[in-house]
């Protein structure tokens, strides 16, 4: 027996990930979440993600905005892997003579 149930492939991928801008920041020392506000960060802007790939951003009982990276990695590493068999398979053809 399976534990899941597929139902489909996942539709976003690269053209979305380049949509998304990679930021750093710091949390602001008065936010309400208690995130560390002297640590460095780099990662997406979750208003800017959700618009691209909807399923990488959840809104958590506080109101804020969570971002999920799963999605979004793992839509970029399917495509990446499609793209290195088709370069594969195109290198492994003779190369023509005359």
């Amino acid at each position: 027996m399976r534990l899941k149930k597929i139902d489909g492939s996942y539709e976003y991928g690269l053209d979305q990930i380049l949509q998304i801008d990679t930021v750093r920041f710091h949390y602001r020392s008065d936010n309400p979440v208690g995130a560390d506000s002297t640590k460095p960060y780099v990662g997406g802007i979750a208003q800017e993600v959700q618009k691209v790939i909807p399923d990488a951003v959840s809104e958590e009982k506080n109101g804020f905005l969570s971002l999920n990276s799963s999605p979004i990695f793992l839509g970029h590493d399917q495509r990446h892997q499609r793209a290195q068999r088709l370069d594969r398979k195109e290198f492994s053809k003779p190369y023509p003579t005359r």
